[in-house]
This record gives structure tokens, C-alpha cells and sequence, in this order.
């Protein structure tokens, strides 16, 4: 059994020594997926405090408090979840709105899009004209067998 930050209780000499600011090794991070965005991140410590770092590669350093309502802890990282197969569709879908010329689409990325835009492409996929529909179809339908059920 372990705390957040992935502290084995077995282990009492990993407290003394955990300081107000941490981030855990790769091997001892505890993951959790935001329940209505489905963004992932580990837990770490500020001043003392639990928070969520963003899992978005070693340039993001974007934190928020830990909120257990918010956060479910990830307990298989594979196979993907609905929310990990819709990125790879977004980033298709931005790939092909750069192709046919609708380049102020092709510039969104899903970090910059509002809580509720990520949660619509979650449930319906990408508004806006064909082939952007078909595409996220057969790339959902290509990745299913690799989603986890929600």
C-alpha cells in the first residue's frame, strides 16, 4: 500500500525525507486521468500540498491541485483510453485541416482548446466540414480494439 505520491507505508524512512517541492522518479509517480477532460498526470508536491503535474512531455510544468472528484487514479496504462485515441485523432485532424487549407484549425492544439471543446471532441469528434468527420471515424473505429471500455 502506498500514499499519492507512491510512498510505500511499509517504508516509513521515505517521509523524513520528502521535501515541500517533489516530483517522483518515473518509477515511483502514481498516474490519474482528469475526469472530464481525460488529461493525464502524475502527483507531485508543492509547498507541502498534493498536485497533478500534466503528463505533456518534459517542456510542460503545469500543475493543478490535487481535487479527488477531479482526478482518478490510472490503473492500467494499457491499453489507451478514449481520451489517449481521441489525441491521436486530433492531431490527424490538424494534420489534414493544415492539408486542405483550413489553417487556422491545423494551429489549435488541445491544450489551448476550453474545458468543454475537449470534452464535445471526446463525445462527437471535430465540428466543421468533411473529410474531418470521416477521418476521426475510421481513425476511432482503427484504434478500438487498443481503447480501453470506459
Amino acid at each position: 500500500m502506498s500514499d499519492l505520491l507512491g510512498h510505500r507505508k511499509d517504508h516509513p524512512e521515505d517521509y523524513p525525507t520528502v521535501p515541500l517541492d517533489y516530483d517522483p522518479p518515473k518509477d515511483r509517480r502514481r498516474y490519474f486521468r482528469n475526469a472530464h477532460t481525460g488529461d493525464m498526470g502524475y502527483m507531485v508536491r508543492r509547498l507541502g500540498t498534493d498536485y497533478v503535474k500534466y503528463d505533456r512531455g518534459p517542456s510542460s510544468d503545469e500543475t493543478v491541485k490535487y481535487r479527488p472528484g477531479d482526478w482518478n487514479e490510472e490503473l492500467h496504462s494499457e491499453p489507451m483510453s478514449k481520451g489517449q485515441a481521441v489525441r491521436a485523432a486530433f492531431e490527424a485532424d490538424r494534420a489534414l485541416c493544415a492539408a486542405i487549407g483550413h489553417h487556422h484549425m491545423a494551429k489549435k492544439e488541445w491544450a489551448s482548446l476550453k474545458v468543454q471543446e475537449r470534452v464535445d471532441w471526446i463525445r462527437e469528434g471535430p465540428p466543421g466540414p468533411p473529410p474531418r468527420k470521416e477521418l476521426y471515424t475510421a481513425i476511432m473505429k482503427t484504434l478500438e480494439p487498443f481503447t480501453r471500455p470506459e
